[in-house]
């Protein structure tokens, strides 16, 4: 993994690796081809920014390129390129709606609000948000990536909807490249087009 050459230009492998890449690339189209999963659910406190916004408030989260809000950075600029390339993203947080969405009202994140097809804010257990969600989308629960730092609430969500894929946010910066992979995989894309740039508007005026 290359941080500088995925911030310039969205390529996640550095130049000196790219003689395995183009192996593993090779092997990967003489496999039977799974389809690729739509739609991303992402919690918001320690994953999408470090701290707990309704501790730490607005001025104690961390989402920046530098220092304890790297991760979070890098995790929101993958976000907006697969929401680019057709992804529907979503956030799901055990938290007062007034209270989750500020970071988001402020505009100084690299995701906005606008890139979410949907924003689930209660004290519902997650999974009958997601639940709740993918009826709403007309879309299977294969369909969906969770992604969470709470291994609790990935449990939860692994019990009650098995379909759904349960992605851990790394706890450290030397795990960020397994999950860069990870979602890179489930969320495989050969080519882009103005439908992918466009579904998530769609989606937003269906619900």
């Amino acid at each position: 993994f290359g941080i500088s050459t995925y911030l310039s230009s969205g390529a996640p492998i550095s130049s000196g690796r790219l003689d395995a890449l183009a192996d593993r690339v090779i092997s990967a189209v003489r496999t039977e081809k799974q389809a690729s999963a739509k739609v991303l659910v992402t919690d918001l406190d320690e994953t999408l920014w470090s701290g707990i916004i309704g501790d730490d408030g607005p001025d104690g989260i961390d989402y920046r390129a530098e220092g304890k809000g790297f991760r979070h950075f890098v995790y929101q600029s993958l976000l907006r390129r697969l929401k680019e390339e057709g992804v529907l993203l979503a956030a799901v947080t055990k938290n007062d709606q007034a209270v989750a969405i500020v970071p988001f009202e402020r505009g100084e994140m690299p995701l906005k609000r606008s890139d979410f097809v949907a924003f689930l804010a209660s004290w519902n257990a997650k999974s009958l948000q997601i639940a709740s969600l993918a009826d709403q989308l007309n879309l299977g629960l294969d369909a969906f990536v969770f992604v969470d730092d709470n291994p609790v609430e990935l449990a939860e969500v692994a019990r009650e909807l098995p379909a759904v894929h349960c992605v851990r946010f790394p706890e450290s910066e030397r795990e960020l490249p397994e999950l860069l992979q990870r979602l890179t995989v489930l969320f495989r894309r050969t080519q882009t087009t103005a439908e992918d740039r466009e579904r998530t508007a769609l989606y937003q005026r269906r619900l």
